[in-house]
């Protein structure tokens, strides 16, 4: 049977950036939350992910909206094809910094 990669079954099996699938801390994965919703609706979303991730919950938030994540984010991790490119912190970077990390400057 072929392994694909990214998906959940490959995610547990090994080691790596998404460990976290497999630990014991609560974790909340959002896909594209904002995506289809209108600006006051996208100000509450965010600030559920505050209040969630204030509680000890591991977020990952995945978004074309950029600028949500400097609003949410403690920490970047730019993958591609499940592996780890590049950590950046969002205190250190700016929207340009982590276009270059996905683009793989």
């Amino acid at each position: 049977m072929a392994r694909q990669s990214g998906t959940y079954d490959d995610l547990t099996r090994k080691p790596g950036p998404l460990h976290i699938v497999s630990s014991r801390r609560p974790k909340l994965v959002l896909d594209e939350p904002t995506a289809a919703l209108a600006a006051r609706e996208v100000e509450m979303t965010l600030q559920l992910i505050k209040d969630v991730s204030a509680r000890g919950v591991s977020v990952v938030l995945i978004t074309h909206r950029l600028q949500d994540l400097f609003e949410v984010a403690d920490r970047f991790v730019v993958l591609y094809e499940g592996v780890n490119h590049a950590e950046l912190q969002p205190e250190e970077t700016d929207l340009s910094g982590l276009v270059n990390a996905m683009m793989g400057r």
